[in-house]
């Protein structure tokens, strides 16, 4: 399901260095939005360095809208959710890339889920991982819909538990595996 309300929804506008947060559930300090809570958050704009951090709870399920995001030098990290939902608007194009000097350990991947993670919509998503991997779930990774172009100096997707795919068109240039 790739519908949400906009009106109720927490809004994410990226600028730069740093962001505007309109609405609850999540908070930006120093240069990490952290999400805490179950609900819907479209992220908008473009940043250099803002990382986008989901620490809810076991059984909160997040949706985050990507409306036309570039993130360059960040990744989007879940570390505790029930599970989260990645939409990618429609008719829009998003970009995200991490740096290949972060020294973050747990920065394996520009999209990282330590639970189950869904993305859907039938926008755009380019990845450009520089460090590692392009997406990596822990649990299971359903995709269903949208264009992908990922790039990755490790592996394209890296799955524990299992990994769905329909209705996508992939263009994947993996160093290491394109699905592991």
């Amino acid at each position: 399901d790739t519908s949400y309300n906009e009106s109720s929804a927490t809004k994410i506008k990226l600028s730069g260095s740093s962001a505007d947060v309109s609405g609850n559930g999540a908070a930006l300090s120093c240069s990490t939005i952290t999400i805490s809570k179950a609900g819907t958050y479209v992220i908008s704009g473009k940043s250099d360095g803002v990382q986008i951090k989901v620490d809810a709870g076991d059984s909160d399920d997040v949706h985050i809208v990507l409306d036309g995001v570039t993130i360059t030098n960040a990744a989007i990290n879940a570390t505790k959710a029930g599970h989260v939902y990645l939409t990618l608007k429609d008719g829009t194009t998003n970009t995200l890339s991490d740096s290949s000097s972060n020294s973050d350990e747990d920065a394996d991947a520009v999209i990282f889920s330590k639970g189950d993670l869904t993305i859907n919509g039938s926008g755009t998503l380019n990845i450009d991982a520089k460090k590692n991997n392009g997406i990596k779930a822990n649990d299971s990774l359903h995709m269903t819909g949208g264009t992908y172009k990922i790039t990755s100096v490790g592996d394209a997707f890296n799955v524990n538990d299992e990994l769905n795919v329909t209705g996508t068109t992939m263009t994947i240039e993996a160093e290491e595996d394109g699905v592991k």
